[in-house]
């Protein structure tokens, strides 16, 4: 309730005038306190890299940044900060969930990025950052300002993902898979090969609304599955009937693994090393380069277009595509006195030698264009060259938590204990 609350009121003054914030000069102050609040824990990749780059940031400027390793998302920690007057000056957090609950506080950091640093060489950021990046922070700011504002620039984008469909390439050559699966039934015809030559071909450890939720957006579209997250009569539709069918049929054929994962543990529980695709965030692709032998490599692909059910039409040119995809970003407060200084640390934080050491550490997108991909992910490249346009995370399942909630729980019934698909929708009728 409380989260509600919040965002209604955020919404309310994004609405009144979340308009350019003007540029805050710079102060000659030395010795400045910049506070910084991040959702990083003090143990991550991340934030090892980022405390080296303050480092630096501190020894060069003089100033001193006071840092607060949170360990989650900050969003919320970030509204009660700003309305309760308790200081930061710049924090970090996922774009989206930022952006639809703090974009009021967020300063317009354009007039800063267009200026040229030391640190990229006598360039400005817009000339070094990659195009996908700016791309999706330019499209989101949009979204989270007034229509009539201009374009503004609300953060500094980095560690972007795409979900999708992520594979092991080593195991997709040794049966001869040259190309990734476009459709559903590639998906299926691609499933069976993996099966027949003695591998598990989809991993069971996702976020059981990124399955059904992309599934059902690919199909009816996104405004549709929030509407069915409030409307349960809508469970009947033939098309849940068929996705429950499908997913029914990969788990009773085997190409689901079964409590393989930390999701849905059992007492049995492992790692089986012969599973081939994982449903996941792209970012989140550490794990598994970590628990492969050295030289396995991943590409990725993006969730297959579902042509038979539900009449959505497809807009996009071919080989493009909708997909749920973001990035994590720096943001600077319009209440700080150095938001020059904190542009000029975060402009270090991706200075050649941290923007290579974060993709080597993370194994994720490099924040500039010309730092080449580390070379275990760079097939999941692909994923992101399709990417045309943003679909909201879990293709619009988190309309309703609670809807959500009880879905979750009957689609893992559906694929662990292979509850038929009839009663998956009986369930989620009741």
């Amino acid at each position: 309730m409380i989260r509600r609350i919040v965002m209604v009121c955020v919404a309310a003054m994004v609405l009144a005038g979340c308009a350019r914030a003007p540029a805050v000069e710079r102060l000659g102050v030395v010795n400045a306190e910049i506070t910084y609040l991040s959702s990083f824990a003090m143990d991550d990749p991340f934030a090892r890299v980022i405390a080296g780059a303050i480092a630096e940031y501190e020894a060069t400027s003089g100033n001193r940044v006071n840092i607060i390793w949170s360990g989650q998302e900050t969003a919320e920690e970030v509204y009660v900060r700003h309305t309760g007057g308790a200081r930061v000056d710049v924090w970090d957090g996922d774009i989206e969930r930022q952006m639809q609950l703090n974009a009021a506080f967020m300063l317009d950091l354009t007039e800063f990025a267009d200026e040229r640093y030391d640190q990229f060489g006598n360039r400005s950021m817009l000339e070094v950052i990659s195009p996908f990046l700016l791309n999706f922070v330019q499209q989101m700011s949009r979204r989270f300002t007034p229509e009539d504002a201009p374009d503004t620039m609300l953060a500094v984008p980095f560690a972007p993902y795409n979900v999708a469909f992520v594979y092991n390439q080593n195991y997709f050559a040794s049966v001869g898979i040259s190309r990734a699966p476009r459709t559903w039934d590639e998906f299926l015809t691609t499933t069976h090969r993996l099966r027949e030559r003695g591998f598990v071909p989809l991993s069971g450890q996702m976020q059981p609304y990124l399955a059904y939720g992309y599934y059902l957006a690919r199909a009816m579209g996104t405004d549709w599955v929030a509407l069915l997250m409030d409307e349960p009569s809508m469970w009947t539709d033939p098309a849940v009937f068929r996705m429950a069918t499908d997913f029914d049929r990969l788990s009773r054929e085997g190409s689901i693994s079964l409590h393989e994962n930390r999701m849905f543990p059992g007492p049995h529980a492992h790692i089986n090393d012969r599973v081939v695709m994982w449903l996941k965030r792209t970012s989140d692709i550490r794990d598994l380069v970590e628990s492969h032998d050295p030289g396995t490599t991943f590409g990725a692909f993006n969730f297959p277009l579902i042509h038979d059910i539900g009449g959505l039409p497809n807009e996009l040119p071919p080989g493009q595509a909708k997909t749920m995809h973001g990035a994590h970003g720096f943001f600077i407060s319009t209440d700080t006195r150095y938001a020059a200084y904190a542009f000029e640390m975060i402009a270090t934080v991706f200075s050649p030698n941290f923007d290579q050491q974060l993709s080597v550490e993370t194994f994720g997108v490099p924040f500039a264009a010309d730092i080449p991909w580390p070379p275990e992910i760079r097939g999941i490249e692909a994923s992101f060259n399709e990417i045309a346009e943003w679909m909201p995370y879990g293709g619009g399942t988190l309309a309703n938590p609670y809807t959500r909630a009880r879905a979750d729980y009957q689609f893992v019934r559906l694929m662990q204990d292979r509850v038929p698909a009839r009663k998956f929708v009986a369930a989620m009728m009741e």
